[in-house]
């Protein structure tokens, strides 16, 4: 990929990592809505946590170093995944609210887990939907930023040793990790650390769950140790089995999916994650530093897609569900996540190593199926919505419609009774001067004649219902 860097920027800062020449790993950690205010014990920086990458020449020879910022990620980029990838949350992660946007801590002192290393954090979240809960599973992600040790030809530093370790930190269980830590303190001190280390407004999950993995494992490790293949260690890498030569067959190497990117690494994807086997050449210094920038962007944009779709795929309506608003809001949220956030491509071209990586994160997470059903969910949901809302409307103009045609009755009722009244009155009024005779007279003709009409508006009404054609 070619990056458009600025020739002055700085490299001495306090928040510019350079990978080491060594194996390394992000573990991807979702995280849920916290309801109860904390602020962070560390310093969250705005934007993505930059990376040293090494610049080459025509002749791919070494020939300067710059740092991989948002910007330089922006130019690499298409708008419409850049703008969930590199939102800033520095305008929200100092309020009372949860944080929303990219943040990034580079560790002063890295946090040793038993031989592998902890140097960074990068969160990651999106903005709350309007049907999303005050509680529970977000749309957020932290990514622990790991480095191995250099491997020798000991077991203590071999690469079976760090990925089983690694394979150990990837579950995520509160309970189990306390107890852990008596015996090892440093696997509890990770879950301590970062349970007052999230920015405000979120805590990680409160039961078992596996993390994303994500490997760049070097070639010259994997050699040391002659009881794997290649296709065997980025297998290992990811999956859940133990390091060992029992948990690998020939079917299942040759089952793998490997791609060859170039030739100077493979890929390997699966549901757990992503792994990298890299040759030991001039490009692997730039492979770590894409690998843990843009490359990482691609397996976070596809989490984040994950965690949406099946947050909304639970408020999929119900055969109770009737609240018109409820269907409305869903149907916005699903059109806001198509709009929005689900992309299926991470550049312009859309055919770069990190497009290849977010399509196959989204084949084996089967999104796209599950966006097509989210697609058909709101459509049925908008249906449904409209037919509720119709027969609601109608119901109401055919309560409107009774009360009128009771009042017309009222009305009716009330004028053929003292009509008759009224005019015997004017009419012996016209016919002699007033006294109280007349008055008595006028009153039982009225009465007699109101006692017709009520007869004859009785006899009409019978035969309106006998007949109503």
């Amino acid at each position: 990929m070619d990056v458009d860097h600025n020739a002055d920027q700085p490299l001495a800062q306090a928040d510019v990592w350079d990978p080491p020449d060594t194996s390394s790993a992000v573990l991807i950690l979702p995280l849920n809505h916290s309801l109860t205010y904390h602020a962070s014990t560390i310093q969250w920086q705005p934007g993505v946590l930059r990376i040293v990458l090494p610049m080459h020449t025509e002749r791919l020879e070494p020939w300067a170093e710059s740092v991989t910022n948002e910007k330089d990620r922006l130019a690499l980029v298409s708008p419409g995944p850049g703008s969930v990838l590199y939102q800033s949350a520095a305008e929200t992660h100092d309020s009372p609210a949860a944080a929303t946007g990219r943040l990034h801590h580079l560790l002063p002192t890295a946090l040793d887990l038993s031989g592998m290393v902890l140097v960074a954090l990068e969160f990651l979240a999106l903005p709350r939907s309007s049907a999303q809960q005050e509680s529970g599973p977000g749309c957020a992600v932290l990514a622990l930023h790991l480095t191995f040790p250099a491997c020798d030809d000991e077991s203590s530093s071999s690469l079976a040793t760090s990925l089983e370790r690694l394979r150990q930190l990837s579950y995520w269980n509160t309970e189990t990790m306390s107890e852990r830590g008596t015996e090892d303190s440093r696997m509890g001190g990770l879950c301590d650390f970062l349970a007052t280390a999230l920015p405000p407004g979120w805590e990680p999950p409160n039961r078992g769950t596996r993390l994303g993995v994500c490997t760049l494992l070097m070639q010259r490790d994997a050699a040391k140790d002659g009881r794997f293949q290649e296709e065997d260690w980025m297998y290992l890498a990811i999956s859940s089995r133990v390091v060992s030569p029992a948990s690998i067959s020939l079917h299942r190497r040759r089952s793998l999916p490997v791609l060859r990117i170039s030739k100077s690494w493979r890929l390997l994807v699966l549901r757990d994650g992503v792994s990298v086997m890299a040759t030991s050449d001039e490009f692997t210094r730039s492979l770590q530093a894409y690998f843990h920038s843009v490359y990482l962007d691609a397996v976070l944009l596809a989490r984040l897609q994950a965690l949406r779709a099946t947050e909304l795929a639970a408020l999929v309506p119900s055969p109770e569900l009737t609240d018109v608003f409820k269907l409305r809001e869903l149907e916005g949220a699903v059109l806001d996540f198509r709009r929005r956030i689900w992309w299926s491509y991470l550049t312009g071209k859309r055919t770069s190593p990190g497009d290849t990586i977010l399509n196959h994160c989204q084949a084996e997470l089967r999104l796209a199926e599950q966006v097509d059903s989210l697609a058909a969910n709101a459509a049925d949901a908008a249906r449904l919505s409209a037919s509720l809302h119709h027969e609601a409307l109608t119901k109401a103009q055919d309560l409107t419609r009774a009360a009128q045609e009771q009042t017309n009755v009222t009305i009716q009722i009330l004028t053929v009774l003292l009509a008759p009244l009224a005019l015997s009155y004017a009419a012996f009024t016209v016919a002699g001067s007033p006294s109280v005779t007349l008055f008595w007279m006028a009153t039982a003709t009225g009465f007699a004649l109101t006692l017709v009409a009520a007869l004859v508006l009785r006899t009409v009404r019978k035969r309106q219902h006998r007949d109503p054609q």
